[in-house]
């Protein structure tokens, strides 16, 4: 530890431009550090500005990598957050795709500091698409002792030798790790003032030499990075490009009126913005898959079968979809976001995309999502589809409406079949005294009127239901609009049913609100 203690005392004395090599790892750390520096690459027809993290650090683990000249044009994607729902945010990942093949077109590295709001998205691009990459990580830790500073050093020098080489696929990735909070010199640094950005956001306008704004929410983290970003006289030669989807936040601000570039990118005047035909190519996508025989001369002729949700609610159980926030299941993130990246009709999470896979994949899949024990079950109801309109509701603690009107009912019957039971509605003392078996059926009762769920008269049934076993009359879909009906009958030998509307409130046709369970 005394050669740490030694390599510390330095880096708190030495000046702004000094890198301090740890001789037994090679590894250079600083306080500040000239991006433009023989150590870095040769360069010498920009400005020479040292980075620095206020209060913190700097270890270089690349610093002497072979591809330095892969950094001399660094470009940062930012933005503010984006909607749970990433499918609706088919704009932004358009200037998104826009941004970064003419990065890679102009040979620029795209930096990614993990914890802002764009940084997995980025780094997926960045591998999608073969961009060198600078991979900034930030310490959570908020101290000011030696001590801890000290283990820093030594972790860095620890995760240099087990970490794999700073490169994948032969694209190279220059790593920066950044301390925690500590003193420099003879004071401490302290967190800037209140409106100053976190310093995630704050870094990746440090570290690049260019700066894209894909979104900026009036102030938020954003729009004050831009801010302080641009009152700094030293960082106009990093011009900051904003989008013009992303202006209506800047735009009548007299405090950055001038430093900031709008980027005017027209939308796509094609018919592939047309939702109708972006939906016609959704369906085609799942009809490639779709093996279910269409012919209505198979359906049993048999009028007791011929009953519906809407004539004899009772025969009937309902299972209601919503729009889904991520991955289907059995799907890896990383498939989701190429999908999205790369602007793929198959993005689409709306409810009738997921009413089209039921059709698809021939199964309602089970999800442990919100049950008890983690037990993957199906949910259904046998609150009557006339009135899923009115019973529609928002569910603050889950972030998503119940009673949506897409989904499948299934034939009380044929569920009864494969081992349907009620929900056991009660408390903690009832859920200790089931047994194994009885356990998956239970639910925790509320009544607050915020969040009661004793009227949603749940039905379960444990593992994924394959509707292939069921006839063709024993099963129902059910959508918001006649449009999405006779969509729908296209693809599937099962009748499509529109929810009636509601004798008290306006018909909802808004399919990409709430999220997705079971879908």
């Amino acid at each position: 530890m005394t050669e740490f203690r030694k390599l510390l005392d330095e880096l708190r004395v030495c000046d702004r431009k000094a890198l301090v090599r740890e001789s037994s790892s090679g590894l250079c750390f600083a306080h500040s550090w000239d991006w433009w520096s023989p150590d870095c690459h040769a360069s010498s027809e920009l400005p020479s500005q040292p980075l620095i993290i206020p209060g913190r650090m700097l270890c270089l683990p690349d610093v002497d990598a072979a591809h330095r000249d892969q950094w001399r044009h660094r470009l940062a994607i930012v933005s503010s957050r984006l909607s749970l729902r990433l499918d609706l945010e088919k704009r932004w990942f358009d200037l998104l795709r826009t941004s970064v093949l003419h990065a890679l077109e102009e040979k620029q590295s795209v930096v990614v500091v993990r914890g802002t709001a764009t940084s997995e998205i980025v780094s997926r691009a960045a591998v999608l698409f073969g961009l060198p990459m600078v991979d900034c990580r930030i310490s959570d830790q908020e101290v000011d002792h030696s001590h801890t500073l000290t283990n820093w050093i030594s972790a860095c020098i620890q995760n240099v030798e087990t970490e794999a080489e700073s490169q994948r696929d032969s694209i190279p990735i220059f790593r920066i790790w950044i301390s925690p909070r500590c003193f420099v010199g003879d004071h401490e640094l302290h967190e800037g003032q209140s409106s100053a950005p976190p310093e995630a956001d704050s870094t990746a306008f440090r570290v690049a030499t260019r700066t894209v704004v894909l979104n900026c929410r009036r102030g938020g983290n954003i729009h004050t990075a831009i801010r302080n970003h641009i009152r700094q006289q030293h960082n106009l030669h990093c011009p900051v490009i904003v989008a013009a989807d992303a202006m209506q936040g800047l735009s009548s601000d007299e405090d950055i009126k001038d430093g900031w570039v709008p980027w005017i990118v027209d939308p796509a005047k094609n018919a592939e913005t047309d939702s109708s035909l972006t939906r016609s190519l959704i369906v085609n996508a799942h009809e490639s898959t779709i093996r279910l025989d269409r012919n209505p001369r198979d359906r049993t002729e048999d009028p007791a079968s011929r009953s519906d949700p809407l004539s004899a609610p009772n025969d009937w159980l309902c299972h209601w979809t919503r729009p889904a926030q991520g991955p289907w299941p059995e799907e890896t993130r990383n498939d989701f976001l190429d999908q999205l990246i790369l602007g793929c009709p198959s993005a689409d999470r709306s409810a009738l995309a997921a009413v089209l896979r039921m059709i698809s994949t021939g199964k309602l899949k089970a999800s442990s999502a919100g049950i008890r024990g983690s037990y993957a079950v199906v949910s259904l109801t046998a609150v009557p589809l006339s009135e899923f309109r009115q019973r529609r509701v928002f569910r603050k603690h889950r972030h998503r409406f119940d009673f949506e009107p897409f989904g499948i009912a299934i034939r009380r019957t044929c569920l009864e079949s494969i081992g349907v039971r009620p929900v056991i509605y009660g408390t903690d003392t009832d859920w200790n005294q089931l047994s194994n078996d009885e356990r998956p059926f239970f639910q925790k009762a509320t009544r607050d009127s915020s969040t009661s769920n004793l009227d949603e008269q749940e039905w379960r049934v444990q593992g994924d239901i394959p509707l292939s076993h069921f006839g063709a009359d024993d099963v129902v879909l059910f959508t918001d609009l006649a449009e999405q009906q006779s969509m729908l009958q296209q693809c599937t030998k099962w009748r499509v049913l529109v929810v009636p509307p509601s004798s008290t409130e306006p018909v909802n046709s808004d399919i990409n609100a709430g999220d997705s369970r079971n879908a």
